[in-house]
């Protein structure tokens, strides 16, 4: 769970593309922020949680159905709004 003084609402949220597979593997989440891409799992900010620079949008293949369902960041756990505002900084 996100922690109180961990935020939750800025200004990247509102850049940022999000794929959620629903738990498949490790890394749940696939985030698209100003052309770079992250990976995050359900507790990015635990020392046994994952939270990851993957690379830039324009090395990888395009984002599509192999990383999920693309999904509302405000549909997003509070935890992982707080780790794409903390990946923004």
């Amino acid at each position: 769970m996100a922690q109180k003084n961990r935020k939750t609402n800025c200004k990247a949220l509102k850049r940022a593309t999000v794929y959620d597979n629903k738990g498949e593997t490790a890394d749940r989440y696939s985030v698209f922020l100003d052309g770079s891409v992250y990976a995050m799992g359900s507790d990015p900010f635990s020392p046994l949680g994952f939270n990851q620079y993957v690379g830039e949008k324009y090395e990888l293949a395009p984002p599509g159905s192999h990383l999920g369902k693309k999904t509302s960041v405000k549909k997003l756990p509070d935890v992982i709004k707080a780790a794409i505002c903390a990946r923004a900084r």
